[in-house]
């Protein structure tokens, strides 16, 4: 099939005119994606996306391919959804992650193409935005992502979780692996309280001589994980404020931060805030503005849900398969570690 595929698609360029040829086919969990050759200088993503509907007949797919450029490469990659998908599990990607002693932060968004753990180090994120509509698997992403990050680095970080619908998070609070914030004033003040320990980490650093934490002993890193970022940012116009103070100097810090929205909207996800989160992970979104928003580019609104994902870094694009992940899952994963659970806000007399 992905030959006769191949075969099909550089007839298919040679027809319309466009200068380009498959040179790379990987068959993956979900999709199977097919590269296309091009010219870095001269290439225009649109000749290939004015594709779409052709390679959908082509191939009998029930949806449309996903097209975009992978810069690096030179070439533009076809994803197109495979007639059977099979499920990834995160226990599944932890056994295979490799070498990771040189990651400070260690996290596993997904698999990759190849069914292959795809990891990043959170520092050199250093803040993620996160989006995905109703039915996208973002929660289940998240969760996913939460446990990597705990299994990895439970001994020099301290997660700070804010869930106002008081779902998707509460596993976490109840294994105390994390501190679960619900109240929307409570996390008000949490994001406040967290906007200063930057400023107390940063005279700690001076008085020690050093530029960042990972060259102090003692210091964990802290993860301030947002789920649903529009509630609060409504909330409390102080909120926002706060939010940029902490994503604009808290990398040397040691602060992190994660943060989800089910509204991608203009209005909440403004240009300034976007400069700042370098990290973009879409979901399955709503409509081609919304996938604008978060990733610069349409694309995510074509996304098939259940995990389906597209993760833009700089200027670099991933499709990747979120993992799943069930409460009885993470406490087979997270149960059994020693505990070094330590709340970061409350015992401080902030939160009460």
């Amino acid at each position: 099939m992905p030959i006769e595929v191949e075969r099909q698609l550089n007839n298919l360029f040679t027809l319309r005119g466009v200068k380009s040829q498959i040179v790379k086919v990987i068959v993956g969990p979900t999709f199977t994606r097919y590269e296309a050759s091009v010219d870095p200088f001269s290439f225009r993503t649109e000749q290939f996306i004015a594709l779409e509907e052709n390679i959908a007949h082509l191939v009998h797919a029930p949806e449309p391919p996903i097209i975009y450029p992978i810069y690096e490469r030179s070439v533009v990659a076809i994803d197109i959804l495979n007639q059977q998908r099979s499920p990834v599990y995160l226990e599944g990607l932890l056994s295979k992650v490799g070498d990771i002693s040189a990651y400070r932060l260690p996290v596993v968004l997904g698999s990759s193409v190849q069914g292959q753990p795809h990891v990043i180090d959170l520092v050199d994120a250093p803040h993620m935005l996160v989006a995905g509509a109703t039915g996208s698997g973002k929660s289940v992403g998240l969760r996913s992502m939460l446990t990597s990050l705990i299994y990895f680095n439970r001994e020099n970080t301290r997660l700070l979780l804010i869930d106002p619908k008081a779902v998707e998070m509460s596993i976490f609070s109840d294994l105390q692996l994390a501190e679960v914030i619900t109240d929307l004033d409570q996390a008000r003040d949490a994001l406040h309280y967290v906007q200063h320990q930057v400023n107390a980490r940063y005279e700690m650093l001076r008085g020690a001589g050093v530029s960042n934490v990972a060259e102090m002993k003692g210091i964990p890193y802290l993860v301030v994980v947002i789920d649903e970022l529009a509630d609060l940012l409504q909330h409390d116009k102080m909120i926002k404020d706060d939010l940029l103070k902490i994503v604009q100097k808290s990398r040397a810090a040691g602060i992190h931060l994660i943060a989800a929205t089910q509204r991608p909207s203009v209005d909440i996800i403004s240009g300034i805030i976007k400069n700042n989160f370098p990290a973009r992970m879409a979901f399955k979104v709503s409509s081609s503005e919304d996938s604008r928003v978060i990733l610069g580019n349409a694309g995510a609104e074509k996304l098939l849900g259940q995990g389906d994902m597209l993760y833009r870094f700089a200027s670099s694009f991933e499709r990747l398969q979120g993992a799943m992940i069930t409460n009885q899952q993470i406490t087979t994963l997270l149960g059994k570690l020693p505990s070094t659970f330590q709340r970061f806000y409350k015992e401080t007399g902030n939160g009460k």
